[in-house]
């Protein structure tokens, strides 16, 4: 649902042509709009801060509200995940669920599966084609998501093409 609209804002469009032909009038007019524009942006960079998927400088926020503390050189990305992670802590470990939480931690296009094995208690993570970003902060996450009793191995595995 769009709360606001996404277009340069023209208030001449609201008045009579006779007016938006007055040249102190649309001296007015376009020093108003460039106002309303700056504002407009202001209010959708405000509204990007209640969703941390969006959320730049209102991160911190969301860092003291979970009680988290970031690491100086982290990335938006990183903080993201981190809240995002705490935030789900009720989560049943379901195998879709583990998935998308390695996806999280990997380079957009990876691939990666998990694969049960019941009888040494254990499950494997196959991550293919494209690379983890945030190793720490994956093993991390699968610690903090995987069953007690499980524990786990990780498989990267890189195509390589050798031309001559």
């Amino acid at each position: 649902m769009l709360y606001l609209r996404n277009q340069t804002p023209n208030l001449a469009r609201y008045l009579p042509q006779f007016l938006q032909e007055d040249e102190h009038f649309k001296a007015t007019l376009a020093a108003c709009s460039t106002e309303h524009e700056k504002y407009r942006l202001l209010l959708d960079e405000i509204t990007n801060q209640f969703y941390i998927e969006t959320a730049t400088w209102g991160l911190g926020d969301w860092e003291r509200i979970l009680n988290l503390k970031p690491d100086a050189g982290d990335s938006y990305e990183q903080r993201r995940n981190r809240i995002l992670l705490k935030l789900q802590g009720k989560q049943t470990s379901t195998l879709d669920f583990m998935r998308a939480l390695v996806l999280r931690y990997c380079k957009e296009g990876t691939q990666a599966s998990i694969i049960e094995n019941d009888m040494p208690y254990t499950f494997k993570v196959d991550v293919s084609q494209g690379s983890v970003l945030y190793a720490k902060d994956l093993l991390e996450a699968l610690d903090t998501y995987k069953p007690a009793h499980l524990s786990y191995k990780i498989a990267l595995r890189w195509r390589l093409e050798l031309t001559e």
